[in-house]
């Protein structure tokens, strides 16, 4: 009996566009709705996020549908019964039902860019196909042991191996990386990302259970009393299961918590589960302002929204407003700040730090950084005083604040652009890196190092031209100097270590790229990767399936037509489905909400 579904993550998008009038600003929040597979009635099934019907029997006349997977505009389909896989549009329509045939028990699929990867259960192996059917390889990856669901991250590919109870790693060139990345599994049978974590359904374990990335137990029983549950997808904060044994798809956190554990019911042997993005959900802001520089998703789904802006919703709001779900005005949510609000972070415990160049909060003295509590109210005792203004916040793991910016002096000490705190804001006098220019964002890397990007040329009085990267300590990690030639404004830190930089610079780690690069994780080039951006790259974001979101000032990306925002694919070649058109500069940031 078929058992897995490949994942297929996506994000909510978060972009506002740049305007210099008074107009009403876009929000692009990408909603999703959930493709569901029904093993004995040969259908597959839609519906909304919140569980209501969009149509039971979007596809039929399948054989025994056991994995469904999404990339662009289409869904591919694995036949358990007739050794296929067919391909259809997501609005139902038949592309080609017999896509891919001669397969030997097809569990799990997963596509990314023009490659196709199928499981074949009774043969032990991974095939490779382009996204036409033609086979490229039929023995992609050999020596599984019935294997069930597929799962393509970036560059790596992980497969999970029913009867050993064990997950493996492989590159999508067919290496591998560990043959029994996780082990001591139960019937695993499915797996997502959300975050740095990994969840893995256990068919005959009846539960769900939380990896981290770098294949260590998180939580082996995150989720519990589940009847044989198939596939798994993740979506922002939340995880949604089909659970074969029961005919139903379960909704709950990445923490564990039930939401509903029968969201969707009255299914027929339901086991792939796959969620399509919708498209830009255009939401009136009525913003009277310039700007919109900082987004923030809460764990509630709530928006923080800030930048430079004194009217939201149609209410008075100076420099930062907060969302509802629903995409209403949070009354109760108003700082007021007297100047531009540039960045904003949230702590573990709900409190929201904001820096930029304001010098007040609710009336209160605040110099370019404040804290609020969860309800938007100042956290009094919290009062570093920065001279200058902060452009970059981001917590640490161990709770403290890294800034970046243009200050010199902050909480009462010489910090010449970047600073750390403590949680109680007092300085941290042992990390004092030293910059000689603007520092305009920071980002962490999984293993507690910095990386810095802005103006500067010097950091610590060592030559760094606008990229640094920092011990945990803030001395200079000196083995790593990638050299751009002009600003950078962008940095994301892959899950495998590579490093995304957008800017103005033409040239970085002595190679010609214009306006995105991609380090390896010691600073030198990434030479597969060059996507040529025509004008000025000002923010990126990474979705989960490895998938790059870029915004700025270009039109063209790679010669080919894109106004300021575009994706790349996993192998890095402009995904051609993802085709907003914004009428602004993107800039501020790019969120992908796993």
């Amino acid at each position: 009996m078929s058992r897995s579904r490949p994942i297929f993550q996506f994000p909510r998008l978060l972009f506002f566009v740049r305007t210099f009038c008074l107009l009403c600003l876009i929000i692009g929040i990408a909603q999703a709705q959930l493709f569901v597979t029904n093993d004995s009635a040969g259908t597959v099934g839609k519906y909304n996020l919140d569980g209501s019907v969009v149509n039971t029997s979007l596809v039929s006349g399948l054989n025994r549908p056991t994995s469904i997977t999404l990339s662009g505009a289409h869904i591919y389909i694995t036949n358990t019964g007739s050794g296929t896989v067919g391909k259809y549009n997501t609005d139902g329509t038949v592309v080609n039902a017999s896509l891919i045939t001669g397969l030997s028990n097809p569990r799990g699929i997963a596509v990314t860019g023009s490659d196709v990867f199928v499981v074949n259960a009774n043969t032990n192996t991974v095939g490779r196909y382009d996204t036409s059917g033609t086979l490229i390889n039929a023995s992609f990856i050999t020596g599984l042991n019935n294997p069930s669901g597929i799962a393509v991250i970036g560059n790596d590919l992980y497969v999970t191996n029913y009867n050993s109870g064990t997950i493996g790693k492989y590159t999508t060139a067919g290496a591998t990386v560990n043959a029994s990345f996780i082990t001591g599994l139960n019937s695993p049978s499915d797996l997502a990302l959300s975050g740095s974590s990994l969840y893995v359904t256990s068919f005959d374990g009846s539960k769900v259970g939380e990896y981290s990335l770098a294949g260590t137990t998180v939580n082996a029983n995150l989720i519990t009393g589940l009847d044989r549950p198939y596939g798994i997808i993740t979506s922002g904060s939340e995880i949604y299961v089909s659970v074969f044994g029961s005919n139903r798809v379960g909704r709950y956190t990445t923490t564990g918590d039930i939401l509903n554990a029968a969201i969707i019911t009255g299914l027929s042997g339901s086991e792939g589960i796959v969620a399509q993005p919708g498209a830009v959900d255009p939401l009136n802001t009525g913003m009277f302002g310039n700007y919109v520089l900082a987004t923030v998703v809460q764990t509630d789904g709530k928006i923080i929204v800030a930048g430079d802006f004194y009217n939201f919703l149609g209410s008075v709001r100076n420099k930062i407003a907060r969302i509802n779900t629903n995409g209403t005005l949070d009354l109760g949510f108003n700082p007021n700040a007297n100047g531009n609000v540039n960045c904003v972070a949230v702590q573990p415990d709900g409190k929201i730090l904001i820096c930029g160049d304001f010098t007040s909060i609710g009336g209160v003295t605040r110099n370019r950084i404040a804290r609020l509590n969860a309800d938007g109210s100042l956290d009094t005792p919290f009062d570093p005083n920065a001279n200058e203004g902060i452009n970059s916040v981001t917590i640490q793991g161990d709770g403290k604040i890294l800034l970046g910016g243009r200050f010199t002096n902050i909480a009462g000490a010489t910090r010449n652009r970047i600073a750390r705190l403590n949680l109680n804001g007092t300085i941290d006098t042992g990390f004092n890196p030293d910059a000689n220019n603007h520092v305009l964002s920071l980002a962490l890397q999984p293993d507690g190092k910095t990386l810095c990007i802005g103006w500067f040329t010097t950091v610590g009085g060592s030559a760094r031209n606008r990229i640094a990267r920092l011990n945990t300590d803030g001395t200079l990690d000196t083995g790593f100097n990638p050299n751009a030639n002009d600003i950078v404004l962008a940095v994301a830190v892959q899950p495998d270590g590579k490093i995304l930089f957008g800017g103005l610079f033409t040239n970085l780690a002595g190679v010609t790229r214009n306006r995105i690069a991609r380090v390896n994780s010691d600073g030198t080039i990434d030479t597969g990767f060059n996507p040529d951006a025509n004008s000025d790259v000002r923010c990126l974001a990474l979705q989960a399936d490895g998938k790059i979101f870029l915004g700025g000032l270009f039109t063209t990306i790679g010669g080919v037509s894109c106004n300021r925002i575009a994706r790349l694919n996993a192998d890095n070649i402009l995904d051609a489905s993802f085709t907003p058109i914004l009428n602004g500069c993107l800039t501020g940031n790019l969120r992908s909400k796993h």
